[in-house]
């Protein structure tokens, strides 16, 4: 893969492809149409198409998980997270101590970082 020609995408951002109802969850709407006209490779982890599953099916039931699967992941590379992702995700959350991060997030980074991803569609 070569890395400048992909873009990350975090929880939050997949989250918002699917809810247009705010302006800027509109925005990333158009701007996810607009990176993948210009045949950009959107990458994402595992663990993130997770987090987004539970949350949806949570919220809408399985129609929001069925949307996700259906809509958003086959447009996605979604990267295993390796055993090493999950221990240096852990080792730095607990170190930084920071609450309102979660492991996902820590995770996001960390296969961001592996990959050599600089672009990220985020909806932070």
């Amino acid at each position: 893969m070569d890395p400048s020609q992909l873009t990350f995408v975090d929880a939050a951002a997949l989250t918002a492809v699917l809810d247009r109802s705010s302006p800027d969850h509109f925005f990333l709407g158009e701007l996810w149409r607009f990176e993948l006209d210009c045949g950009t490779t959107l990458v994402t982890t595992d663990a993130s198409v997770l987090k987004v599953s539970l949350d949806l099916q949570a919220r809408h039931g399985l129609g929001g998980v069925e949307k996700l699967f259906h809509l958003v992941v086959p447009a996605l590379r979604v990267q295993p997270s390796t055993r090493a992702d999950v221990e240096v995700a852990v080792a730095s959350l607990l170190s930084a101590r920071d609450a309102q991060r979660d492991l996902v997030q820590q995770l996001e980074d960390v296969v961001r970082s592996r990959l050599r991803v600089t672009q990220t569609l985020a909806a932070r």
